[in-house]
């Protein structure tokens, strides 16, 4: 259909929900798909017990607290016995105990203030058994204040509210459920929460996909539709549509998904991998081109977002209908729009226009790009961040000197350049690297990935040629190569930041931002021949689990090792 899909990592997480989903519902249509998934769950338990994001990942609580409720709730499964038993040693581990305060306080000590994950995990803990059977289960789960869902949107970002701003959706399901099955106070937020929750359950139907599935994400999808079910709403149209996505979703070796696909997001890496030297057009003809460019132009948002009312002119991740604009995939989107035209089609100016302007206009105060929306900066998914940054900043600077552009937008992105680069600078650690937001590494402190920041951030900026600030780009450009220098292994790769085991996606990011400098040649080349042996000679990739999903959720792609392999070897 001229564009790519992808292939996302099985979920241990998003399994594991969907399992629950389907005994909820109670149907034994169902069976099938819960005895294949029951046995995915039990193939992939780690060693310790535990069950991680992904195949290759390390456990984690959260993840194994799930798995744990969906082969326990509701079992008639004869083989489950030993894996409950290995799982209650990891998470005894990771608690100090398996009693429901030790499991509650161990999960929300690990999110901090950020709700958006920890009441969900805690809500289908106490609805599975996991905290107990009595009504006193619920008071070790946070009240999300769904109430607050029924103001006005744009009073959002003035309510500090405890949840990021894609996750409404969780908000009302899961501050529903407390408030009907929890513990009632005679207290005035229980009255108000009581007045206006039919309010909250009609907007969370009215912001969902026609597909059921809340911004593709079967986890958010399922979160919400257990709660429902659990409130006795299975034929509730939010209900029903729910599960119809979950069931759709399913693999045929019995996992699921975090998404449905990150089509947009692959394609456009794709192109602007290829396109610097002109390789594309060894790998797609010129009609194959222009339809390319038909379905990125059909992939912009035309109309103001349902739920986080990001306004018209951003792409989203996906060509899926729960899709959301944000500022990562615009910029790829006015970056290959660019390199497929050159800048020349007149045709899709307009296109261009709108994007450019809908990054320009969600352009936080301190000059940084966020995800989704301008102002929520509280909690960390909702800050600026510098990978993103530089992304825009890439884009706002190929298109700010096209003849095609009208005036007022170039005194725009040249502003929006200044701002985005004063950002970049406050924003650089000490060490000369940068910390990005939606790429980690599961064995670096705190779980970090310098290199995929840093590298991204050298990348972009190598691209730009701005007079005015030019020695304080380089200058910024030549610490982050120094940071990088010094954070690659002996044998030549890159992990996720200094010490780290080396992976093709750290390394090839590496090269493909150090391979722009003369000056750093010879050890991109040596990253490059670490990869050429670690691929054998670019035929056989094994994807690494670096990407950040919704709430710090680890995934790989099986696309990335190719896409950044490619974008080295362009450099």
């Amino acid at each position: 259909d001229g564009f790519w899909i992808g292939y996302l990592s099985s979920s241990a997480l998003a399994t594991a929900l969907s399992i629950i989903v389907l005994k909820l519902s109670g149907d034994d249509k169902y069976i099938s798909l819960i005895d294949v998934g029951l046995n995915w769950l039990l193939r992939t338990q780690n060693r310790d017990g535990g069950w991680g994001d992904s195949p290759e990942s390390p456990s984690n609580l959260s993840t194994s607290l799930i798995c744990k409720a969906a082969l326990s709730f509701k079992n008639n499964h004869e083989k489950v016995a030993s894996a409950l038993e290995r799982s209650d040693v990891y998470i005894m581990h990771k608690c100090g105990g398996l009693d429901p305060a030790s499991i509650a306080s161990s999960v929300l000590k690990f999110y901090g203030d950020d709700r958006t994950f920890s009441a969900p995990i805690l809500t289908v803990c106490a609805i599975t058994g996991l905290l107990g059977e009595s009504y006193d289960r619920w008071s070790f789960v946070p009240q999300l204040p769904f109430e607050m869902s029924v103001v006005p949107h744009w009073f959002y970002k003035k309510l500090r509210l405890p949840v990021v701003s894609y996750a409404i959706p969780a908000l009302i399901a899961i501050g529903l459920v407390k408030h009907q099955l929890g513990l009632q106070k005679s207290s005035f937020r229980a009255h108000l929460r009581e007045l206006v929750k039919n309010r909250a359950l009609n907007l969370l139907e009215a912001i969902q996909p026609c597909n059921g599935g809340f911004i593709e994400a079967i986890p958010l999808t399922a979160f919400v539709t257990i709660s429902l079910l659990s409130l006795g709403m299975k034929s509730h149209p939010i209900t029903q549509k729910g599960i119809n996505f979950i069931v759709d979703k399913h693999r045929p070796d019995g996992s699921w998904p975090i998404d449905t696909n990150l089509s947009t997001w692959n394609t456009t890496l794709i192109i602007n991998a290829l396109q610097k030297d002109k390789y594309l057009s060894q790998v797609i003809n010129n009609f194959q081109k222009q339809k390319l460019i038909q379905w990125l132009v059909q992939q912009q948002f035309k109309t103001e977002h349902v739920y986080t009312h990001a306004q018209a002119g951003g792409w989203g991740w996906t060509d899926q209908p729960g899709a959301a604009p944000d500022a990562d995939d615009t910029s790829g989107a006015l970056i290959a729009l660019y390199n497929l035209t050159g800048g020349n089609d007149v045709s899709v100016i307009n296109s261009v226009a709108s994007g450019l302007e809908w990054l320009l206009d969600i352009q936080n105060s301190d000059g940084g790009i966020p995800t989704f929306c301008k102002g929520w900066g509280r909690l960390l998914f909702d800050k600026s961040c510098p990978d993103i940054t530089a992304h825009a900043i890439e884009a706002f600077s190929l298109w700010s000197k096209n003849c095609n552009i009208n005036k007022k937008l170039q005194r725009r992105l040249h502003q929006g350049l200044i701002n985005g680069i004063k950002y970049l600078e406050k924003s650089q650690n000490q060490n000369g690297s940068w910390t990005p937001l939606w790429f980690g590494n599961q064995f670096s402190k705190d779980y970090v990935n310098l290199t995929y920041g840093t590298a991204k951030v050298v990348r972009a900026l190598s691209f730009l040629d701005f007079s005015l600030l030019q020695s304080r780009i380089d200058k910024l450009i030549r610490s982050g190569c120094e940071w990088l220098v010094s954070s690659q292994n002996n044998d030549g790769s890159w992990g996720g930041d200094i010490g780290v085991h080396g992976s093709v996606e750290e390394t090839a990011l590496a090269v493909s931002a150090l391979g722009q400098f003369s000056e750093f040649k010879n050890r991109a080349i040596r990253g490059y021949q670490w990869i050429f042996e670690k691929t054998d000679n670019f035929k056989t990739f094994s994807p690494e689990p670096i990407g950040l999903y919704f709430a710090a959720l680890w995934y790989s792609e099986r696309l990335y090792p190719v896409i950044f392999s490619c974008s080295a070897l362009t450099s």
